[in-house]
């Protein structure tokens, strides 16, 4: 329990903010362009992006990698996971990473989709409707409400 504590403190805490609103905006951005790319090229050497906005969307992948490890531990609460980080997660998959896995998709490549699926079961163990509706993370950022 004490370990879903911390992570979710992390989460909450200041500099985890200035990376979910700052991958929030790349990968908006990203969408909103006239040729969006996938994880791999926005992640590339070749890519327009500043380190720190890479990094910014690793942060998001790492969080959601542990979320998923917390959620699988022996020991754990699965409704403190959840009561926690749904809307997190929610918002995220439905939001953001699905459309980034989706114009990934375009490529037969599986190191382009291969970070999804990971994604994609814990939003499933969630056990939450499709585009679940107001996480009031990022909205004050400008970042699009789930809808």
């Amino acid at each position: 329990m004490s370990r879903t504590h911390r992570l979710h403190e992390t989460w909450q805490s200041a500099e985890s903010l200035v990376h979910r609103v700052k991958a929030a905006h790349v990968l908006r951005d990203n969408m909103d362009s006239p040729d969006p790319v996938g994880f791999m090229s926005l992640m590339s050497d070749e890519s327009s992006l500043a380190a720190d906005d890479q990094f910014a969307l690793t942060r998001i992948f790492a969080f959601l990698r542990r979320v998923r490890h917390v959620a699988r531990s022996q020991g754990h609460r699965p409704e403190a996971v959840q009561k926690l980080f749904e809307r997190y997660v929610v918002y995220w998959v439905d939001g953001y990473l699905r459309p980034l896995h989706e114009v990934s998709s375009r490529t037969e490549s599986e190191i382009e989709t291969g970070w999804f699926p990971r994604v994609a079961r814990l939003r499933s163990e969630m056990d939450t409707p499709q585009r679940f509706p107001g996480t009031g993370e990022l909205d004050q950022a400008g970042a699009p409400a789930a809808q």
